[in-house]
């Protein structure tokens, strides 16, 4: 019998799906997805947002997937009968691992993730977090991860380097391959900014893990009229922080841009800021959309891809609007080093594709595939 991978996603991803097409079209790998959601349709309602979304490049082409729960999901694996399970984050692993346990003991386990411990957490926290995670991660015999941050993430948790393979996450190479200088150009008409100043742009979800008003704050803090801030996204923080910053007319408000849209801005701009806290940003795709048009980015120090993409001086202490604030006015001061940052993203990010992803997961099968696991 060929070996088969079932995949088991929450569901359909902007990111994830072209990945899926990839491995279809160039692997002889025989694969299904599985998504957990239930339901067929691609629009959703994201609370983070605060609106129906509906992303604009294809999620189902090209791949054999089902739509199918939790509950369901017992009797979708029998029925395909899978030599190995890759199981894309943890959501639902309690109630994965105990059918898996109980049905599937011949499928060896895959598991993917991008979960960092950049930030710190309460010491009690912690250890729980630290047993657990160390008991879970021992069902599983191989690991995809993303960056290097996610990688000690792993180690952290018990996981041997042998185990251990280079699954990045990447974007479709159509989103960034033809740069249209005249869409940058159209843009800053249209905003009514001129073709040479200085242009951030922060794209997002505008809630609080996010973190946007603090750049807000420390944008406003800037006195050059020749530097502006472009706003992209929704979500519940909206309309407390226009009301809050409606009166900085170097600020712009573009709400949410899907994916076709988005990429012409970052054509537009200088510089992307991402000032995320916590452990939530585990990766920041944003970061990455940026490199791959040419446009480096500056993080705060909690943010996953920091580790991969940005250089250590585009980097500064998450929560910490003095060193945001002083962070920015040295760009502004030194601008024409952005040019050559954005290159050097450009090069760092164009490793991070889904030929590289799909090379770590063949990898990752033929290591268990060939029994020295």
């Amino acid at each position: 019998m060929p070996n088969k991978l079932a995949i088991i996603a929450s569901h359909p991803i902007q990111y994830q799906a072209p990945w899926f097409d990839h491995i279809a079209t160039n692997t002889h790998l025989e694969f299904k997805v599985y998504y957990l959601s239930g339901s067929s349709k691609l629009s959703y309602f994201d609370s983070d947002f605060n609106q129906e979304i509906l992303w604009d490049i294809p999620l189902l082409n090209g791949y054999n997937y089902e739509f199918t729960n939790i509950k369901n999901l017992k009797e979708c694996l029998s029925e395909y009968n899978p030599n190995f399970i890759l199981n894309l984050g943890y959501k639902f692993e309690n109630k994965f691992l105990h059918n898996y346990m109980n049905t599937f003991s011949n499928a060896k386990l895959l598991l993917r993730g991008d979960s960092h411990l950049l930030a710190p957490e309460n010491c009690i926290k912690s250890i729980v977090k630290k047993v657990v995670l160390t008991s879970i991660f021992k069902k599983y015999a191989c690991f995809l991860y993303t960056g290097e941050a996610n990688y000690q993430y792993f180690k952290n948790f018990g996981v041997r380097d042998e185990q251990l393979f280079f699954a990045p996450h990447a974007l479709p190479k159509e989103l960034y391959s033809s740069l249209d200088r005249n869409i940058a150009r159209d843009i800053r008409i249209e905003l009514g900014i001129p073709k040479d100043d200085l242009v951030f742009l922060y794209s997002g979800k505008l809630i609080e893990k996010k973190s946007p008003e603090l750049l807000l704050k420390a944008f406003a803090e800037i006195t050059n009229d020749r530097t502006h801030l472009i706003v992209i996204g929704s979500g519940p923080l909206e309309q407390e922080l226009k009301s809050k910053f409606n009166s900085y007319k170097n600020i712009y408000w573009a709400g949410f841009q899907n994916q076709m849209s988005l990429y012409s801005y970052y054509q537009a701009i200088d510089l992307l800021i991402l000032p995320s806290k916590g452990l939530y940003e585990t990766w920041g795709l944003v970061v990455q959309e940026a490199a791959l048009n040419g446009k480096p980015s500056l993080v705060s120090s909690v943010v996953g891809a920091g580790l991969d993409l940005v250089d250590s001086d585009f980097i500064f202490q998450s929560e910490s609007l003095t060193d945001l604030a002083s962070k920015l006015k040295y760009i502004i001061s030194n601008s024409n080093m952005l040019k050559a940052a954005g290159e050097t993203a450009r090069q760092k990010a164009l490793k991070y594709s889904y030929e590289t992803a799909s090379t770590g997961l063949i990898n990752a099968l033929e290591y268990l595939t060939s029994g020295n696991n």
